[in-house]
């Protein structure tokens, strides 16, 4: 066993000496965005059908850097006893399709980065991105949470990636709308909080950022109805399009003489040094003609 597997159990046999006999303790990994794998700790109580995942990854760091295991165990404790679900949870709304088809939304994904992810789920491949779908849940015992859709929801609801692609269509653009910012003045507003000023001339073209009101998965706005075709009808140019991450997209006006090739290096690198790995869309410079009302990937 390696040196993380041996922490890995010694706290999965500490959460379950604390748990006592009700409760099954079990080591877990959970799959995110552009294959990073998160490890934790299931807890599943007799008498509750949810489970928390108590991830521990940062805290085989601390471990690693000094702390003892008791201080760690201290702490495994305490995130459990914040996210325990006590009681269960009704969770029939999931499996109720004249429910859940008013909720389904999609974002994007890198699909090089995600292929082993994207055999578990449905989507759909556009560009060398891939859409794919969650539920959006607004609920009394959850609160805001979100539900990727798995294989198993489709056979479960009898639908295929196209008709929830169908759905996500509307549906996005009602619950996440879009939102277009100037990136001078977000960098203006900035300095205005009492940070460091920007250095305004750093950014050679002008530039816009096209996220949604939450910022959460906007990246995928590039694809609602009309957004990129009425913007650049506005700024009346073609776009180069930069994917800061899944969240945003920056959009440059063709028209301010910015090359494209000049952008893919700095996509590339902005990606691997200020963006979390897990946050990255794509490396990827992308192309609106808007006489076409086309995106290309250059």
């Amino acid at each position: 066993m390696t040196a993380f597997q041996i922490f890995m159990e010694k706290i999965r046999k500490g959460v379950s000496e604390y748990c006592g006999e009700t409760c099954v303790v079990e080591l877990s990994e959970i799959r995110k965005n552009n294959g990073i794998v998160y490890h934790g700790i299931t807890v599943t109580a007799e008498d509750v059908n949810i489970s928390p995942t108590l991830y521990v990854d940062d805290l085989y760091r601390e471990y690693t850097e000094g702390k003892t295991l008791g201080q760690i165990m201290e702490q495994v404790i305490a995130r459990y006893e914040k996210h325990k679900v006590k009681g269960n949870i009704d969770l029939h709304f999931l499996m109720d399709f004249s429910w859940v088809k008013e909720h389904i939304l999609y974002k994007l994904v890198g699909y090089e980065e995600n292929r082993e992810f994207l055999q578990e789920v449905p989507h759909i491949r556009y560009l060398d991105m891939a859409l794919v779908f969650y539920c959006s849940i607004l609920n009394d015992a959850f609160g805001s949470a979100t539900v990727l859709v798995k294989n198993g929801f489709c056979r479960l609801w009898d639908v295929e990636a196209k008709d929830l692609l169908l759905l996500a269509e509307k549906n996005t653009p009602r619950i996440l709308p879009e939102e277009i910012l100037d990136m001078r003045k977000m960098l203006g507003q900035i300095s205005d909080i009492g940070k460091p000023e920007p250095e305004l001339e750093e950014v050679p073209c002008r530039m816009y950022v096209l996220t949604n009101k939450q910022k959460q998965f906007g990246a995928v706005a590039i694809l609602y109805p009309e957004v990129l075709k009425q913007f650049a009808e506005k700024m009346n140019s073609n776009l180069i399009l930069l994917p800061s991450s899944v969240h945003e997209v920056i959009l440059v006006p063709e028209r301010d003489r910015c090359e494209i090739h000049t952008f893919q290096e700095m996509v590339r690198e902005i990606n691997r040094t200020q963006v979390d790995w897990e946050e990255v869309l794509t490396d990827s410079v992308y192309y609106y003609d808007r006489v076409k009302n086309q995106v290309t990937q250059r």
